[in-house]
């Protein structure tokens, strides 16, 4: 997903920022704990996805802050069309782990999601359809 002015306003107001870390392949975020929430983490296996993981952190904490959301250790939510679950990472961090379509176990890292949520962008794009992903919530 793509920055917006209003994600940008609602992570200054806030003080969030997401970071990548190149040599973990590791996005996450900074400043959801002062606000009571626990902090996220998405990894990939890729440096050229790690753009994705940044995008998908950015996309969770909005969601979050916006409906004034919490996540806890096995909840899960939609990214676009893939299932995507949060588990405790050990360092008091909720890590992002995708579902696996050939096992339906959730693995750790976000690779086929971030690659899903690109795919299905850039066929809306190549059609001029609006990108309006659907299931974009928690469960």
């Amino acid at each position: 997903m793509t920055t917006n002015n209003n994600t940008d306003a609602l992570f200054e107001r806030h003080h969030i920022t997401v970071t990548q870390d190149a040599g973990t392949l590791t996005a996450a975020t900074v400043g959801l704990a002062a606000l009571g929430r626990p902090e996220l983490a998405a990894t990939v296996t890729d440096t050229a996805l790690l753009p994705g993981a940044e995008a998908f952190l950015r996309y969770v904490a909005a969601y979050l802050l916006q409906w004034g959301m919490k996540l806890t250790p096995g909840q899960s939510m939609q990214y676009g069309s893939w299932n995507v679950q949060f588990r405790e990472a050990g360092d008091g961090r909720l890590a992002a782990h995708a579902i696996d379509l050939q096992t339906g176990d959730f693995r750790p890292g976000v690779d086929a999601a971030v690659a899903c949520m690109a795919a299905q962008q850039q066929v809306c794009a190549e059609l001029a359809v609006p990108f309006d992903p659907a299931g974009l919530g928690m469960t």
